[in-house]
This record gives C-alpha cells, sequence and structure tokens, in this order.
C-alpha cells in the first residue's frame, strides 16, 4: 500500500510540471479556434488532446490519492467536463471547441492543479 502510494505521488509530481504547461498551450489554443488560426492548429490541438488524454490517465490512477481526506475533484463533475468537451470536439466547431476547452477542461486542469498541490 505505502508503495502505491509513493508511486501516486510521484505521478502527480511529474504530471504538475506538465499540468501548467498544457494549460498554457490550451489557452493558445483557444485563441487560435476563436479566429487566430494557424497552419498547424489542427497538430496543435491533436499534440493538447494526446496530452490531455495522459493527464486524464494519470487523474484517474491517482484519484483516491488525490481525495483522500477530503473531496478536491468531483469525478461526476470532472466526468461531465470531459464528455461535453469530447462533444464539442466531434462537432468540429472552432468556437464551440474553444468554449468547451476554456470553460470545461482549462478549469479542470486548474482544479487539478490546485489539488495536486493540496495533496502532495
Amino acid at each position: 500500500m505505502e508503495q502505491l502510494r509513493a508511486e501516486q505521488k510521484e505521478a502527480l509530481q511529474v504530471s504538475k510540471e506538465y499540468l501548467v504547461k498544457l494549460t498554457i498551450g490550451m489557452e493558445e489554443l483557444v485563441l487560435e479556434l476563436r479566429g487566430n488560426r494557424k497552419p498547424d492548429t489542427d497538430d496543435f490541438m491533436k499534440q493538447c488532446l494526446d496530452g490531455l488524454n495522459w493527464l486524464i490517465q494519470i487523474y484517474n490512477g491517482t484519484a483516491d490519492f488525490i481525495n483522500e481526506g477530503k473531496v478536491r475533484i468531483e469525478k461526476e463533475e470532472a466526468n461531465e467536463s470531459i464528455l461535453r468537451f469530447n462533444e464539442a470536439v466531434k462537432s468540429k466547431d472552432d468556437n464551440r471547441i474553444a468554449e468547451s476547452m476554456e470553460k470545461d477542461i482549462i478549469m479542470f486542469l486548474h482544479n487539478l492543479s490546485n489539488a495536486i498541490d493540496e495533496a502532495i
């Protein structure tokens, strides 16, 4: 059990650095999707989505550690945000994707960052 906790803590420490960079990248991506598209915007979005998927996997594997002692992230709320974003991506509507990224995903990333700070 102690080994698992040590691994979860290490995963959160590693993910924290990446989380900050991904948040900055997604904030830039929102601007691109709102009318400042660049030739590599689609590739940039794919990279951001890959990073988001990795962080979601880390969160899923460490949620019990993050929420130990007090609920820092409501799993149902996080899942709903991710599902809303998934629907926006499926729509292929840049404005809808940008709005959901800002309201759902970037907010989730900020909450995750704060929860990691508290938990470790």
